[in-house]
């Protein structure tokens, strides 16, 4: 999964990315994804606790959906 989210990110910053009514524009500052172990625990024992309150870190982005 990882890899095929790098390589669309990697057509986007090339700008041979695609959608519905052509070529996307060039991105830039998009950098290869890598998956974190040490995150992943710390992310579950967050999800662990959610209440349906949105948590907001200064280290991390979050999406949230219930």
């Amino acid at each position: 999964m990882l890899k095929a989210i790098n390589d669309i990110r990697s057509k986007v910053a090339k700008g041979a990315g695609e959608n519905y009514r052509g070529f996307l524009p060039q991105g830039s500052n998009i950098y290869k994804l890598e998956y974190d172990c040490d995150m992943e625990k710390e992310l579950q024992k967050e999800v662990d606790t959610l209440t349906g309150a949105i948590t907001l870190d200064k280290k991390y982005a979050q999406n949230f959906a219930k």
